[in-house]
């Protein structure tokens, strides 16, 4: 599953698709790698309301 996500999230931005980097976040620390977890939702933090953004859509998108 995270290779898939690797290879998504390399076809897109994390402005375009934030839901898609914070997943790849959560399925990295769900694994025990946190340091590429922590870099991911560091960068998402960073674009102000990303990390947000991409936390709605992905619970959205859970439902």
């Amino acid at each position: 599953m995270i290779s898939y996500l690797k290879k998504l999230a390399a076809t897109t931005t994390m402005q375009a698709d934030p839901a898609l980097y914070y997943a790849l976040a959560l399925s990295l620390r769900e694994v025990g790698q946190l340091d590429a977890s922590q870099k991911i939702l560091e960068q998402l933090l960073r674009d102000g309301d990303t990390l947000q953004a991409g936390q709605e859509r992905y619970q959205n998108e859970e439902k």
